[in-house]
């Protein structure tokens, strides 16, 4: 009888030390639980700000790795730029200009030569065009050739749009680039090419 009595006097003491010691851990959980919560939330908040920036890193240096130029035109295209509106100060100057935008296929031709054409046209461009300031009709190209031009492949280049331009009836001028131009020399070499155009030269930039 002893030891069962011994034993409840063990027990229930004991049981009731181990109650009050979780009710006071789930009091203590109670008032922390904002906190935990204030710090998982900024812990998803970092891990989301730190993952967009990271796929805006990835998306700009590896989809699209480009940067913008500082100018459109090199210093030497700029100087050239400034004696040729020099030269024809009448006419619009436009520079860098798809040679599919001045010159185009026959229509007359087949689709397959109009395709197979149009491919040999289309990954080319002209570094200045003229045109008529009000309707903007096309009175000649000029070429700028550098140092970049003497290679066999920009030769080569270079003589389809001069055979081109001339089945399509543009005059095309070259001019050496150099460090300082003749704007007269340059006008009167912009006229004479206008000169032999059809309308004889009516629209000529003077």
């Amino acid at each position: 009888m002893c030891s069962t009595d011994c034993a409840l006097a063990f027990y229930v003491p004991l049981g009731m030390g181990v109650s009050s010691d979780m009710d006071v851990g789930i009091a203590a959980i109670k008032q922390l639980l904002p906190v935990l919560i204030i710090i998982l939330l900024l812990f998803a908040g970092l891990a989301f700000l730190s993952k967009r920036k990271g796929g805006a890193t990835k998306t700009g240096t590896s989809q699209f790795p480009f940067v913008r130029k500082h100018s459109l035109f090199s210093r030497a295209e700029l100087l050239f730029l400034t004696a040729l509106r020099e030269a024809a100060p009448t006419a619009d100057v436009f520079g860098k200009v798809r040679l599919e935008d001045v010159i185009e296929v026959r229509p007359s031709v087949s689709s397959s030569v109009k395709n197979s054409e149009r491919g040999r046209i289309k990954p080319r461009h002209l570094d200045f065009v003229l045109v008529e300031p009000s309707t903007t009709e096309i009175l000649c190209a000029v070429e700028l050739d550098d140092s970049s031009h003497t290679s066999a492949r920009a030769r080569a280049s270079d003589a389809f749009k001069d055979a081109a331009l001339a089945a399509a009836g543009v005059p095309l001028i070259r001019v050496v680039a150099s460090n300082r131009y003749d704007v007269d020399a340059l006008r009167g070499r912009l006229e004479s090419a206008l000169h032999a155009l059809p309308n004889g030269g009516a629209s000529s930039p003077r």
